[in-house]
């Protein structure tokens, strides 16, 4: 029967151990004291001189200074190797659960619309749907093969990020007027909600960098604010701000926000929070982890943050300015 413990039930089976070892060091500690505590009353009984007595006491303490020494080295190398394979363990555990999501998430995302693909074809194929009907079903066709190939982009990006920058950094441009391009895209698309987008830019931002990766950082960001709201009003908000150095871009979403335990997890490759059988929402888990690395080949940081589950969330990235 295979038995596997949970993160939280390794840390304490080694908190355990460890308390367990330091009460039997103690327990030695005291043990030994009493030890050379006896010889010396025996040495007393049996009229030891003095200096015979110092002796003793001295040549066995020397001992247990010995003792401790070596028992605290080997007590602090093997809590060391506790320490790294529990480490070592959850790092596993954390890699199975992002393998799981990705094949969940990936295979979520092909078949859904292949599946609407099939449906959209028997429809055109059919004698019984009127012409009218027909022609709009092409443009559903069409987004769901966009989405398709949007998923399979993603995948490869994301590996040939991991493997390389694989971008431009040499092009120079205006990162003030490409949020701007990115938000008159948002705006023009088709949402279930009506969507306000709030902006506070100071232009020109220049920098370097490659113009189409951070488009699509700054796009995943955003679509991410779309996607994930279930108000009945979508509320995004881009500010930003120059220093004598730096470029700073806040985004800010009203939506379903991020739990604390997961604000530097959402960055990670096919993380996705929940369980990937019952989510609510499309994604493959990919936008934010190539968005983090879009940023670190551009030698900026990117951070996010949110009170909590329903309160929104805002993502911070800062580029160095040209």
């Amino acid at each position: 029967m295979k038995i596997a413990f949970s993160p939280r039930a390794t840390l304490i089976l080694f908190i355990v151990l460890a308390l367990f070892m330091l009460t039997m060091a103690v327990w030695w500690f005291i043990f030994l004291s009493n030890v050379v505590d006896e010889k010396i009353r025996l040495a007393g009984e049996l009229k030891a001189s003095p200096e015979l007595v110092e002796s003793i006491r001295q040549e066995e303490w020397d001992r247990h200074l010995m003792l401790w020494s070596e028992g605290l080295a080997f007590i602090l190398i093997l809590l060391g190797g506790l320490w790294l394979i529990y480490r070592t363990y959850v790092k596993a555990r954390q890699m199975n659960e992002l393998q799981e999501n990705f094949i969940l998430s990936v295979t979520h995302e092909l078949k859904t619309p292949v599946a609407s693909l099939m449906v959209f074809l028997d429809g055109l194929e059919s004698n019984q749907i009127p012409a009218h009907r027909k022609e709009e079903i092409v443009p559903k066709m069409r987004y769901d093969l966009l989405r398709l190939r949007e998923t399979v982009e993603k995948v490869l990006e994301a590996g040939r990020l991991d493997r390389t920058s694989g971008l431009t950094l040499t092009g120079r441009l205006d990162l003030c007027r490409l949020i701007e391009e990115r938000l008159e895209r948002l705006e023009s698309m088709p949402t279930r909600v009506p969507v306000k987008v709030v902006r506070d830019l100071e232009c020109p931002a220049w920098l370097n960098g490659d113009k189409v990766a951070i488009g699509r950082a700054i796009d995943a960001i955003l679509e991410n604010g779309l996607k994930y709201n279930k108000g009945d009003r979508i509320e995004i908000a881009v500010r930003l701000s120059l220093t004598s150095r730096q470029i700073e871009v806040s985004i800010s979403d009203n939506g379903i926000g991020i739990d604390k335990s997961n604000l530097n997890r959402i960055f990670d490759r096919f993380f996705r929070v929940g369980e990937e059988m019952t989510r609510q929402f499309d994604g493959s888990g990919l936008g934010l982890f190539i968005c983090r690395k879009t940023v670190q080949a551009h030698r900026g940081t990117i951070e996010a943050h949110s009170d909590g589950i329903g309160k929104g969330a805002t993502l911070v990235l800062r580029f160095r300015r040209a």
